[in-house]
């Protein structure tokens, strides 16, 4: 189960890479609550952690054509927000 778990978040990823809006769309819808409550643990202010996750979303769409192609979409993505927090100084 979980390899054809990995096989079908790669497609997706590749698909993403490759400029597939659709691809796109679906890391969003798949990730952007679990990130929030992520990025909820560095500070509770609700509209900083959601212009946080929409800058990483941003960020990921433009550089898409650079990205690694063997990721773990959900860790790359809390890497990408643990950054930006750590870059623009967000803390508990």
């Amino acid at each position: 189960m979980e390899l054809n778990h990995n096989k079908s978040e790669n497609r997706l990823w590749m698909s993403f890479r490759n400029g597939d809006k659709g691809s796109f769309e679906l890391i969003y819808t798949k990730y952007a609550d679990i990130l929030f409550r992520y990025g909820i643990q560095f500070t509770s202010n609700e509209s900083l952690v959601k212009d946080a996750i929409h800058d990483v979303y941003v960020k990921l769409y433009n550089d898409r054509q650079h990205l690694k192609t063997d990721v773990n979409i959900k860790f790359y993505l809390f890497s990408c927000l643990s950054i930006y927090c750590a870059e623009y100084n967000i803390s508990l």
